[in-house]
């Protein structure tokens, strides 16, 4: 077969497996369930953003009405300004037990919570409709930590979860540079396997030729 369509036909082989590849691995990254990327105590469960506290279980969305209309989001908000944020209870019997809210703004990761200025608050009520909702304008991008606490009979239950504001890299984001990475690696792999095996049959036919 003549060097030429040798290659050709080479390479038609080895792109076809490279994407076969390459699409497998993307419609992976897609697939992955999201509590890999989710971080902190917020995940994803069937589907649904949840943030435990202690033993509770409490359904969290968040709303910005000027960024993505009623695009929902459970991680880190995707910019500065009115933030909406709604959390449902899972468990009724959470509903007589007072409950604290209170958002901080992390100005130093070496310092503990206790020490950390508080962006916003709620003061500790109970809520017999079994929903917390409020509303703050983030002035500033930076990293924050929820904290939500249950307190009942001297026990005391508290959900943590770190977010971004303004700066973090959203689910899709993260999906989105997965599928670029894959792609450049399979991209890479294809290269190099065509180069080396250019290199090996050019080195055939000179052996050949010498015999």
């Amino acid at each position: 077969m003549p060097t030429g369509s040798f290659v050709r036909t080479y390479c038609t082989r080895w792109a076809r497996q490279v994407a076969m590849a390459t699409a497998c691995a993307a419609v992976m990254a897609i697939g992955a369930p999201s509590t890999a990327l989710a971080h902190g105590g917020l995940s994803m469960e069937e589907d649904t953003c949840v943030l435990r506290v202690g033993t509770h279980i409490v359904h969290f969305t968040g709303y910005q009405p000027q960024e993505t209309d009623t695009k929902e989001f459970c991680e880190d908000i995707p910019a500065t300004g009115r933030t909406i944020v709604a959390m449902d209870y899972f468990d009724p019997s959470m509903r007589n037990i007072p409950v604290e809210v209170k958002i901080l703004k992390v100005v130093d990761s070496g310092l503990p919570d206790e020490e950390q200025p508080v962006e916003f608050s709620l003061a500790e009520a109970a809520y017999p409709t079994g929903t917390i909702h409020f509303e703050h304008d983030f002035a500033k991008a930076g990293r924050y930590v929820g904290l939500v606490t249950a307190r009942q009979d001297g026990v005391e239950q508290v959900g943590r979860f770190p977010f971004a504001v303004g700066k973090g890299w959203s689910s899709t984001s993260q999906i989105a540079f997965k599928i670029l990475g894959v792609m450049a690696l399979g991209l890479a792999l294809a290269l190099f396997l065509v180069r080396r095996q250019m290199t090996n049959t050019a080195r055939a036919q000179s052996k050949k030729a010498r015999i």
